[in-house]
Parts: C-alpha cells; structure tokens; sequence
C-alpha cells in the first residue's frame, strides 16, 4: 500500500477546542483566522481505518493519533469510531496502536467506557498543568477544574474496576499526568507532583516521573510528566528551558551537578539548536 510505511499516522477528526490554552496555537487570533475549524466526516473517518486494514497481521503504521488541532472528545462519533475500529479488529489488522490526548474536560463515563472496551489505546495522556481552580482558569481557560479532576480519576477508578473484571484486557497502561512547566504554574509543579504520588499511590498503582518522553527513562507505565513548555522565539524559549531545568531539580529529578551544568540535560534542540537539556 506504501512505498515506505508510516510509523504515524494524524488522524485530525476535529479541528475544534473546549479550550483557550494559552501556550496551544488554538488561543491564537491567527488560529482562527488562518485555519479552517471542522469536523470530519464519520463516512470519511471509517473509510481512512478501511484502508489501513489488512487481512493479515501486518501493520500499515505504527500507530494513528485521532486528535492534533482540537480535543478528539469533542468529536461527534467518537464513540461510534471506536466501536467502528474494534469491530475491525484493526489492532491486529493493519494499525500497532492509537495514541489518545485529551483535557478531559468532557470525559463522560460513557466515554470512558468506550474507551476502555475499545482496547485501542496502550497511552492515554491528560492534559491538566494545574493544582487549583485559579491556576488552572489561567492555563486551561474555559474549562472546569473540578470536573476536569473528578473525570480523571473517575477514569483511573474505572479503569482498575474494568482490569479486574477483564484481566486479559490491560490497555490503557500508561496514564500520563501532564504538567508543562509555565511561569503561570510553575510554583503549583512540586504540589501536582505529591497530588497525584498520593492518588496512585491509594490504587496501590507503580508509577514514574519523567521531564520528558523518554528522560530519565521511557515512559512505560503510569506517569507523572512534568513537561517543558514549547512557546515564543528562542530568547522566551531558552528562559522557559531553564525555568523547567530549575523545577525538576526542584523535585528531585536531576542532580545538583545537572543543575549547574552549563549542558542541559536533554539532547540538542530542535527549536534553538543547541544544547538545552
């Protein structure tokens, strides 16, 4: 079907946002002006997993992202893909895996249990960024952080129940916990950590915390990831890359030598060229 297979594939099934985040492209006037906000057709969407199909276990792509620019909740037939995608068995037909990010702002526990019966999703990150209502209106403007809060561990508590009642069927065993480091949160990080230590902690649940996908190590299980921020040109980028660097130490997550290093501790940068981490 390809002359070289993708190892991803973006799924774009809505272009629309419950949310003005203001580090997201979505809060940007340009967004608006300069894309066009819609939402895929439901006919469009199952033939896309059509051709993906293969009658046998040879995988097209390594996994399909059905979400970039808007939040995939929002999509109408969401349930219904699902549904569409495990009746086609295309795990074991044509697609290694989905990938799903999402605020949570919407995760119904009608949702939540499509998710889990779709056995789609091996990762499934939550964008949060945030301890307390105040914080979380300025990162996460226009949503609720009560509810946003109560879904997610709402779909933990779920989760668990489901593993039980179905232990041949594990998916999702990466929950990741995100919090991108901003000047606007950034003394809320240390609390987001200990928060949620304690709530996985209380479902007796092995965890990691990471700063980035695969630093201090690959994301494997359960995570709490507390990210750098992506925002503005390189001089507003090098200050947040220290002001991450600044934080995970903070936490416990590089050493004093790290932190005194002039060499970050990630690889070289992409956005700036140079060594920032």
């Amino acid at each position: 079907m390809y002359k070289k297979k993708p190892q991803t594939i973006l799924l774009d099934m809505t272009t629309w946002c419950n949310l003005k985040c203001p580090m997201c492209p979505q809060s940007f006037e340009e967004f608006d002006k300069n894309r066009y906000k819609g939402i895929m057709d439901f006919e469009m969407s199952k033939q896309i997993i059509d051709q993906l199909y293969t009658i046998t276990e040879e995988k097209n792509v390594g996994c399909v992202l059905p979400y970039w620019n808007g939040e995939p909740l929002l999509y109408p037939k969401f349930i219904e893909f699902l549904e569409y995608c495990k009746s086609k068995d295309i795990i074991n037909h044509g697609i290694g895996a989905f990938d799903l990010n999402t605020n949570a702002g919407i995760l119904t526990n009608k949702k939540s249990k499509a998710i889990l019966e779709s056995q789609l999703f091996p990762t499934i990150l939550f964008s949060i960024d945030a301890t307390t209502k105040s914080t979380y209106d300025k990162v996460r403007a226009g949503g609720d952080f009560y509810q946003t809060i109560d879904n997610i561990k709402n779909f933990v508590k779920m989760r668990e129940e489901y593993r039980i009642e179905n232990p041949q069927n594990i998916w999702p065993d990466r929950i990741i916990f995100q919090f991108i480091i901003m000047e606007i949160n950034q003394h809320e990080a240390l609390q987001f950590y200990h928060d949620w230590s304690t709530f996985l902690k209380s479902y007796n649940l092995d965890f990691q915390v990471n700063y980035w996908w695969d630093e201090p190590a690959p994301i494997m299980k359960d995570t709490i990831f507390l990210k750098r921020c992506f925002e503005g040109g390189i001089e507003h980028q090098n200050k947040l890359n220290k002001l991450h660097k600044k934080i995970v130490h903070e936490i416990g997550l590089i050493s004093d030598d790290q932190l005194k290093s002039k060499k970050m501790i990630f690889r070289t940068d992409e956005i700036t060229g140079q060594e920032i981490f």
